[in-house]
């Protein structure tokens, strides 16, 4: 029987295209997602290795209680009294601290550094020792006077700017202060800190620049000869015992910080593409069950014949889904290829140094989730496919026309009622603040579809009669096409379904999209009163330099600058 199944695939080779379209496009956002995690996985990877190999310990402050915006995942500052405090340990070879704050913005003849990252940079303090150190220069010296800056390669590169050049440094929207370029860097061998540049300076100078206030956002230790990181890790919390802090080894640190941004880069690109996926795989299952039920019986005669010689139900069974694997496996394997593709792409959009890292797993589940799905798609019709007898054989074949189920109606009602009533639930007893309960919705919504489908064969003969008279004035072709759709309901809805599907979402997308545009032009035209408003395309915000120059402009009457900021009040942030 596989080589009747494997004979029937290769002599039949276009009538399975749609099938594997289909499972192709699934299949391509599942491998491209798991590409995509983990090649940012194994790239985090090697860049902590190489930044935090000297650090055995760090210390951090407790994280707020409530974080949000800019202080979403950050930690509160530590007194320079824990610094003095950790150097004391025993088996403590260096202890720095380390100060590292947003919202920083190279200016060059007033005008922001493109940095390819388009995402701002970072503003930190030169660390002197070299075990614990995470930048390394290329180019120049470290920063030694209180107006030396050391910058990242690829802000150098994009704005051509060299060691002995000036530029302009803003901190929070502050005034822009002039310094003196004495060094390029790199952050473990890359260009940027994930994406961000970044300024270095002098102790001192970052003290004053990002008003630390005599703290430090972190703690750099590193172990003397013979002191494992875990030992001087337990010394250091021993030490700081009645303190709220944070004490991890180098390692420990490396991987939360790889962790959250594995996370936070799946969020944004991970999670929208295995939602895509989902919806593919979704869609081309009621593709594939409509497939292989056309297969099944235009190949009546086939799989009558094949009765007649002696093959049994169960036989005829497995020839069917042999097929089905078949395709599910060549089609998941060209999806995959196609999801590395994928991958590549946007791994190049957003880092042009991270290494394409194509692992087993990604093969591995591919290839089920494709298979698996054929699998289950086509278990209907290959079930139809046992009940065509011998003797079907000897005769003409003829469509195969088959009642709906009282089964299948009770479980479409329940599906569907059940969807609507989850559905209003999640909309209108959601919290202000919470909102509505998204996995509750889309639950409801899934249910929703299947109840359709499943019910749809109901409603397909008034429908096509209704929608077939116009057909009739077509003569002969549209009384075929109409009774064509009313002779087998269950193939009609099975067909009609991926569409309505299809559609559904485009236009559920369509009207998200425009209310969203409405609520934001209402709360704007609500709220701003001003014929212009000047935004800032970066993330450090204007110079006060800005405001003073509009206010010279005659054909401005008023001009009113707004600052904003995440505040901490305590521990919980606003």
């Amino acid at each position: 029987m596989f080589k009747v199944s494997l004979r029937s695939l290769l002599s039949h080779k276009l009538r399975l295209v749609l099938t594997a379209i289909a499972i192709i496009l699934g299949v391509t956002f599942v491998s491209g997602t798991l590409v995509l995690t983990d090649t940012i996985q194994s790239t985090f990877e090697g860049v902590l290795s190489n930044v935090d190999k000297g650090v055995a310990v760090q210390v951090k402050g407790p994280a707020p209680a409530t974080a949000t915006g800019r202080l979403s995942g950050q930690t509160l500052p530590l007194p320079e009294s824990v610094l003095a405090k950790v150097q004391t340990v025993s088996g403590v070879a260096d202890a720095v601290g380390v100060l590292d704050s947003t919202g920083v913005s190279l200016l060059v003849n007033g005008q922001e550094v493109a940095d390819p990252s388009h995402r701002g940079a970072r503003g930190l303090n030169w660390v002197s020792e070299p075990q614990l150190t995470q930048f390394q220069l290329v180019a120049g010296r470290p920063p030694q006077a209180s107006d030396d800056v050391v910058i990242n390669s690829a802000a150098a590169t994009s704005a051509h700017l060299a060691v002995g050049q000036q530029l302009q440094v803003s901190f929070e929207a502050s005034a822009a202060q002039t310094f003196v370029i004495s060094g390029i860097a790199t952050w473990g061998g890359q260009t940027s800190i994930a994406g961000e540049g970044f300024a270095l300076f002098t102790l001192p100078t970052a003290e004053s620049l990002l008003e630390a206030n005599n703290t430090f956002d972190a703690i750099d230790v590193s172990a003397q000869a013979g002191v494992t990181d875990l030992q001087l890790r337990d010394r250091v919390a021993s030490a700081l015992s009645g303190t709220s802090v944070q004490v991890q080894t180098g390692a420990q640190a490396s991987s939360q910080v790889e962790q959250n941004a594995v996370t936070e880069i799946n969020l944004f690109i991970g999670t929208p593409l295995l939602v895509f996926a989902f919806i593919a795989v979704f869609v081309g299952s009621f593709l594939i069950a409509n497939t292989f039920s056309i297969l099944v019986a235009q190949r009546t005669q086939e799989l009558a014949l094949l009765r007649a010689l002696g093959a049994s139900r169960g036989q005829v069974f497995t020839e069917v889904m042999t097929e089905a694997a078949l395709t599910g496996v060549l089609a998941s394997l060209a999806g995959w290829l196609l999801g590395i593709l994928v991958a590549d792409g946007l791994i190049h959009i957003f880092s042009s140094t991270a290494k394409l890292s194509v692992q087993a797993n990604a093969l591995i589940v591919s290839v089920l989730v494709g298979t698996i799905i054929t699998v289950i798609a086509a278990a209907l019709p290959a079930r139809r496919a046992t009940r065509i007898a011998p003797v079907a054989a000897l005769r003409e074949a003829q469509p195969e026309i088959q009642g709906l189920p009282r089964t299948r109606i009770g479980f479409g009602l329940l599906l569907f009622l059940g969807g609507i009533a989850g559905l209003l639930q999640s909309l209108f007893t959601a919290s202000a603040a919470a909102g509505p309960n998204l996995e509750v919705m889309g639950l409801s919504v899934l249910a929703i579809f299947l109840g359709t489908a499943l019910l749809a064969p109901i409603l397909v003969r008034p429908v096509a009669t209704v929608l077939g008279w116009p057909a009739r004035l077509r003569g002969a072709p549209g009384r075929l096409a109409g009774e064509n759709a009313r002779r087998n309901p269950r193939r009609t809805a099975l067909t009609s379904a991926a569409l309505m599907i299809g559609l559904a979402l485009v236009t559920a997308v369509a009207v998200i999209t425009d209310s969203l545009e409405a609520s934001i032009n209402q709360a704007i035209d609500g709220t701003v009163r001003a014929q212009l408003v000047v935004l800032d395309e970066g993330s450090g915000g204007f110079s006060p330099e800005v405001a003073s120059t509009l206010r010279n402009d005659p054909k401005l009457a008023d001009v009113s600058e707004i600052r904003d900021s995440d505040a901490l009040v305590g521990d919980i942030s606003t």
